[in-house]
């Protein structure tokens, strides 16, 4: 899987398993805005804990139409920024 930095240049993430790609997220997508660190802590409650949205919600405080709206946005962020196949970040909500 390869990602697109800031300056619109290709890195090509190696295949280490989910915490290299985890830790190049954090590198890459969460540096400047430290609130995608809690979208992607919904993301994956939701997708690698099998959290249902109202879990998700009870557990950050949120209602439930803002935690699909989130995750969601989140996931076409993902994709977009990542260069990723569809439905790599999950499944729609």
């Amino acid at each position: 899987m390869s990602v697109i930095d800031e300056r619109c240049q290709r890195v090509i993430l190696e295949r280490h398993g989910v915490d290299e790609i985890w830790s190049q997220i954090q590198r890459e997508y969460i540096k400047e805005k430290p609130h995608r660190a809690r979208q992607l802590g919904m993301l994956a409650l939701r997708e690698v804990s099998g959290w249902t949205i109202d879990m998700v919600a009870d557990a950050f405080g949120q209602n439930r139409g803002h935690v699909a709206r989130t995750l969601t946005k989140l996931r076409r962020e993902l994709q977009e920024t990542f260069d990723a196949p569809e439905g790599y970040w999950g499944n729609e909500v």
